[in-house]
């Protein structure tokens, strides 16, 4: 039995793979997000002026990640 892999069975299981991929990202960046909040609680208890360094790093480096990952998987789907 052979099978045709057509433009369409492609797009579909490229799709497929890249919610599945979003999926998992979410869920990392989730327990990640959890992990740091935690983090940045304990550092604020302790000094304020390294917490805010931590929080503006740790957010622009989240947004860039988004951004990017957003950037290829529009690139590749459309």
């Amino acid at each position: 039995m052979t099978m045709i892999y057509d433009n369409n069975y492609l797009l579909f299981a490229i799709c497929y793979l890249l919610s599945l991929f979003f999926i998992i990202y979410i869920i990392i960046v989730i327990i990640i997000t959890i992990i740091i909040i935690v983090i940045i609680i304990i550092i604020t208890t302790t000094n304020t002026t390294t917490a805010i360094i931590i929080t503006t790093t740790i957010a622009t480096a989240a947004a860039t990640t988004t951004t990017t990952t957003y950037y290829y998987s529009s690139k590749i789907i459309g």
